[in-house]
């Protein structure tokens, strides 16, 4: 399950590193939105993450 995770993230930064810029407006609305929710996901993944190696460290 690890790697597998590892392996999705990997290919989901390539595909973000070739964002299409020619879409509509409402595209990129839609964009904008999907990347934040993303983005705070991300985030909040990190964040759990850095205080479970925290715990394990003591």
């Amino acid at each position: 399950m690890f790697e597998t995770l590892i392996q999705q993230i990997h290919e989901a930064t390539a595909a973000l590193a070739d964002c299409p810029r020619e879409v509509s407006d409402a595209q990129r609305i839609d964009l904008i939105g999907a990347l934040e929710d993303l983005k705070c996901t991300a985030t909040a993944a990190q964040a759990t993450t850095a205080v479970d190696f925290d715990a394990s460290q003591r």
